[in-house]
């Protein structure tokens, strides 16, 4: 009987075959939802190893206990058993309030697991090739264009699997990743743009920039570079504005000084990404216009997209409750959301966790 790691590896060698027949025209050709259903045992596979870890951190931390006396009445030295404390006579309710409060302002291990290394945290998931499915998985990208049938269906599942193997990649990576997806705007076909748009504005970039512990360097020094790139990549090979003002303030929203990309754009940049370009400087930073520029500006028009509502299985009427909050934690994303990070919650969910899990939630839901 095989072990997990080797029936991992052996999909990702079928996944290298499928990818040899259609490189090279080999009889019988695999279909794009030939490819697609295999890569759902890997985001499955995924997805269970998140959730068996946050189950495990939560057995660890039920399983921590304090005693009640030496919490409640400390003191220097024994006492005779008639000026012992009589503990029955205590409220519980407060007794119980009073011990949450002191294990939860008490530093912990797994308050300070945030500041673990990412080698630290990787090391804790079962030892599979997840760098390995990586490459494969950027392989397949090649492989969109070529297909005659269910080009949509591995498209999206490549997506997908992705994004379910983003807590297990290193930050090198994940700081290269968004640059890589968004670059299939060139090879993919025009139906998957809004899925390659949507999976980097939600997904590829928070996740790239915040990382699976909030980091508190910034921005990675590739993602920062690499913006005003992006931005041309959009703009060059798609011209629906709703895909650019996405990717757009999806920067703004991590990103500090996102205009100066813009100018990247407008100096470097071909001919045809300037117009957009301009407008979309001007109607962001409208006092960066000149004013002799007034009469020939043209304001940015487009539809707005829909805003993301909250994806906790348990919230009521989702639908109508926009998103304020994303939750980072892979752990969290997959007991509460079933889905891979990020977790996006709405105002009254997103408070349900923020007394235990502050640190995980960040804002994106901002101001206009």
């Amino acid at each position: 009987m095989s072990t997990k790691a080797e029936q991992f590896a052996s999909k990702i060698r079928y996944l290298q075959e499928y990818h040899n027949r259609v490189q090279h025209n080999i009889y019988p050709v695999p279909s794009g939802t030939d490819i697609a259903n295999t890569l759902k045992y890997f985001s499955q596979t995924l997805l269970s190893i998140l959730s068996r870890t946050g189950r495990k951190e939560n057995q660890e931390a039920s399983n921590l206990a304090v005693p009640m006396t030496m919490c409640l009445f400390p003191v220097p030295f024994p006492l005779t058993p008639s000026l012992r404390p009589q503990v029955s006579s205590i409220n519980p309710t407060v007794t119980r309030s009073l011990l949450y409060s002191v294990l939860r302002d008490a530093p912990s291990d797994r308050g300070g697991q945030g500041q673990q290394s990412r080698d630290a945290q990787l090391s804790e998931y079962p030892s599979l090739d997840y760098q390995g499915l990586y490459v494969t998985l950027v392989t397949l990208l090649d492989l969109v264009p070529l297909l005659q049938h269910g080009q949509h269906d591995l498209g999206q599942s490549i997506f997908y699997t992705t994004t379910c193997l983003l807590p297990f990649l290193s930050d090198e990576i994940l700081s290269t990743l968004p640059y890589t997806m968004i670059s299939t705007l060139a090879t993919f076909p025009p139906f998957l743009h809004k899925d390659i748009i949507e999976y980097l504005s939600t997904s590829f970039l928070p996740m790239a920039i915040l990382g699976s512990t909030r980091r508190e360097g910034g921005v990675p020094a590739y993602v920062n570079l690499s913006a005003s790139s992006m931005l041309m990549i959009a703009m060059q090979n798609t011209s629906n504005p709703v895909y650019h003002c996405q990717l757009l303030e999806c920067l703004m929203k991590h990103k500090q000084e996102v205009w100066k990309d813009l100018l990247y754009v407008i100096s470097y940049g071909p001919s045809q990404v300037k117009p957009p370009a301009v407008q979309m400087l001007f109607h962001y930073w409208p006092n960066l216009k000149p004013p002799g520029a007034i009469s020939e500006y043209r304001g940015l028009q487009y539809t707005a997209w829909n805003p993301i509502h909250c994806q906790h299985i348990e919230c009521h009427n989702a639908i109508n409750k926009p998103a304020v909050k994303m939750c980072i934690d892979p752990t969290l994303s997959v007991a509460l959301g079933d889905k891979p990070p990020p977790l996006y919650l709405c105002q009254e969910c997103s408070q349900r966790i923020a007394g235990d899990h502050p640190e995980w939630l960040v804002d994106v839901l901002l101001p206009q």
